[in-house]
């Protein structure tokens, strides 16, 4: 008793001088009520647990062995962070207000054992003896120290991951305490910095951990680097100065961590690649485009997008515009492109339209003749060189499409791949000199040929396109058709069908000659020379048909052409004998001039003997300019066929009334026609009396100013007739004409 009382002396007397040295403003604690254990050591009386309760109410735990107690403190000071005074700061401020005795000599344990400042080993054997009484007090410290690791946060980490390419994904996080445990229970923050937001369009997201990764989706809303910042709470705790030492919950403080940095893109860039699937089309043929749909590497396909691209055919280019293309500038919307290219002079013939929902789709486009329309385009009228240019105009997509697409995208004009080349069809009109004569005669004839490009000839061809060149010259062959030994069965091999016949003893080619591939007419025969300047002269030397062939063999430019083996004006019959009374044929315009709109027609005189069913047929080709090649346009009369009368050596027959609504030139051909089908005679195109002249309407005289009075119009001089003359009249003029000789008339008739 008297050494207890001797202690308690010393340590009042220790008090008193303490709190004499503290200053004037230092704060007064009190002491708290059963929230500590008490033991003996060396026959003295302690306590561990909540030793004060600082005047915010905390609680406070002794951290210097050996010292007395004071309950004043003049200064607080922080003590510097780490796993143990986090874990620290968790147990007093979640047990703040536990007053269970253990538990808070637990706790106050705990603090020794980590933050005993005065005497470390004089603690050891303090703790020893504290156990020794109260030896259940370190199972639950080392539960409570458990539970601190399970809920006090050390380290963060995060990860990323794209579901979308770069465009959305997720952002997991893991915030973890001693050992890599995932906390639970801590506050956290987890914020976006760059062009993202989480799912609901927020750029921070916060909550507490639950012992688990904490997933948050993702989403660009523009392109560049984001940073996942990740922060979360922890406590702290605080030394309070006295004459002996406290440790108290400080603050809630919070760690920033930028912990992931990660690429994003929203939008996409889409393209095409393009080839079209024919090189080499026919006029008339429709023209296709194969479009893959692509996007820029890196890019990813927005889900669910729809992109439209636009194509533009440009049809009837030169062969000179081979390698002289268009391709859009950095920056050039699809629009201005297309406007340039416009201004170049290229005006787009046929449209053609393609959409996609992701990258690596091909779909075969076919023309159309309007933009979205859905009639197929003809490459009519088309044939030269044929081009594609497509877009993706990004003006021109779904609203809801147009934040997908970062920009335009335009091919560019005569790529190669997109370039073709539309053949053009060769019309090839001939009528033979002579369609009836004798053995021994020299037979010729004259072809009409159109259809060619001007420039025909001198292409030489574009490897690098993948056209090639023309072929310079086509190929006029003479095939023979009979029985050689009896010319009463020749009939019975008259040429029918378009294909020649293969050799045999009944027929044979007589030869070929090669001529220039070119418009106009050819003269074959009658010594006119072929394409190497060479005369050619074609003798009938026996009797039988005797029948002309135009063939070529066509070239990437122009179509293979070849006359018909069957055509009934190619052909000669060829006799032994002169026939008497050989029907012939004179024609004649009537009237040579006519104005627009006025109609005229063409006459045909017939002399000699007629078996019954014999006929004329006329045909009229639309006005051509002066120096056109004849027969080169459409036709306003197609084989206008007149019935004759057999009865008569002689008789006159009209064609049909024609017009013309343009001026120009009119080309007649008459043809005389046996029962049988066989040309009794006929003529070529363009003779003397056979074109009719179609001249403008003149213009209406201005009406005359008040000043001006109008002059009297002047008397027609008398016996002239008006043009426009009725049918009747013309018919009757002509009969009479014809009768009189009053008409210039071409005779068609021509012996060698």
């Amino acid at each position: 008793m008297l050494r207890r009382l001797l202690a308690f002396v010393v340590a009042l007397a220790a008090m008193t001088g303490l709190a004499a040295a503290v200053p004037a403003s230092a704060a007064t604690m009190h002491a708290p009520k059963d929230s500590q254990l008490w033991y003996t050591f060396e026959g003295e009386q302690y306590n561990i647990g909540v030793i004060a309760v600082a005047p915010n109410g905390r609680n406070a735990y002794c951290i210097e062995t050996g010292v007395p107690a004071s309950y004043e403190y003049g200064e607080t000071v922080s003590i510097a962070d780490s796993e143990n005074a986090r874990r620290i700061a968790y147990l007093v401020d979640v047990y703040q207000s536990n007053t269970d005795p253990a538990t808070q000599a637990a706790i106050g344990m705990l603090i020794h054992d980590r933050f005993e400042m005065l005497d470390k080993p004089l603690w050891q054997k303090r703790k020893a003896a504290f156990l020794k009484e109260h030896p259940t007090v370190q199972a639950k410290a080392d539960v409570l120290w458990q539970e601190s690791a399970a809920h006090v946060a050390t380290t963060t980490k995060a990860t990323v991951t794209y579901l979308e390419g770069e465009r959305s994904g997720y952002v997991d996080v893991e915030i973890t305490g001693s050992g890599g445990t995932k906390v639970s229970g801590v506050p956290y923050t987890v914020t976006l910095k760059g062009p993202a937001v989480f799912d609901d369009g927020k750029t921070v997201k916060t909550g507490k951990t639950a012992g688990k990764t904490i997933r948050l989706a993702w989403k660009a809303n523009g392109n560049g680097d984001v940073t996942a910042n990740v922060a979360y709470d922890h406590g702290t705790i605080e030394r309070l100065v006295s004459g002996q030492d406290y440790l108290r919950y400080g603050t809630s403080t919070s760690v920033k961590n930028d912990v992931a940095t990660f690429d994003v893109v929203k939008d996409f860039q889409p393209g095409v690649t393009t080839v079209v699937n024919r090189k080499i089309v026919d006029a008339g043929e429709p023209v296709s485009d194969d479009v893959t749909s692509t996007m820029a590497d890196g890019d990813t396909w927005k889900t669910g997008t729809t992109v439209k691209a636009e194509g533009y055919y440009y049809a009837g280019l030169a062969p000179s515009a081979l390698g002289e293309g268009m391709t859009p500038n950095d920056g050039e919307s699809a629009a201005d492109f297309l406007a340039r290219v416009g201004k170049a002079g290229h005006k787009p013939d046929a449209y053609g339209t393609a959409e996609f929902t992701a990258a690596g789709q091909k779909k075969t486009v076919q023309a159309v003749t309007e933009p979205g329309g859905s009639e197929p385009y003809s490459s009519t009228g088309g044939s030269g060189i044929g081009t594609w240019v497509w877009v993706i105009d990004k003006s021109r997509q779904a609203a809801e499409v147009r934040e997908w697409i970062r920009a335009d995208y335009s091919s560019g004009l005569l790529e190669r791949a997109e370039t073709l080349s539309v053949r053009a069809p060769v019309s090839v009109d001939s009528v033979a000199t002579e369609h009836s004569a004798l053995v021994g005669a020299e037979i010729s004839d004259r072809i009409t040929v159109s259809g060619f490009p001007d420039d025909h000839g001198e292409f030489a061809g574009d490897e690098a396109y993948g056209i090639g060149a023309d072929r310079k010259r086509a190929q006029v062959s003479v095939w023979w058709a009979g029985d050689p030994d009896d010319a009463a069965n020749d009939r019975q091999y008259k040429p029918s069908g378009d294909a020649v016949p293969a050799e045999d003893a009944n027929h044979k080619r007589i030869g070929t000659w090669e001529y220039a591939a070119k418009n106009g007419e050819i003269k074959v025969g009658a010594g006119a020379p072929d394409a190497d300047g060479n005369p050619v002269h074609i003798t009938a030397e026996t009797h039988g048909y005797y029948v002309f062939v135009y063939t070529f063999e066509g070239d990437d430019r122009v179509q293979p052409a070849s006359s018909s083996y069957g055509d009934a004006w190619e052909r000669v019959f060829v006799e032994e004998t002169a026939r008497p009374h050989a029907p012939s044929l004179t024609t004649a315009v009537i009237p040579p001039h006519v104005k627009v709109g006025e109609e005229f027609r063409d006459s045909a005189k017939v002399s000699g003997r007629l078996e019954v069913g014999s006929y004329v047929t006329f045909t009229a080709y639309e006005p051509v300019a002066d120096g056109a090649t004849p027969g080169t346009g459409e036709r306003i009369l197609d084989e206008a066929r007149v019935d004759l009368d057999a009865g008569k050596d002689n008789q006159t027959v009209l064609s049909p009334a024609a017009k013309a609504d343009k001026p120009g030139k009119v080309y007649w051909k008459a043809t005389l026609w046996s029962p049988e089908g066989e040309v009794i005679d006929s003529h070529p195109l363009g003779i003397d009396g056979e074109v009719t002249t179609i001249e403008e309407e003149p213009e209406e005289p201005e009406e005359p100013t008040p000043e001006e009075p109008a002059s009297e119009e002047p008397e027609e001089p008398a016996g002239l007739p008006r043009t426009g003359t009725a049918i009747g009249m013309i018919s009757g003029i002509a009969m009479a004409a014809l009768a009189v000789g009053g008409l210039t008339l071409a005779t068609i008739r021509r012996r060698s």
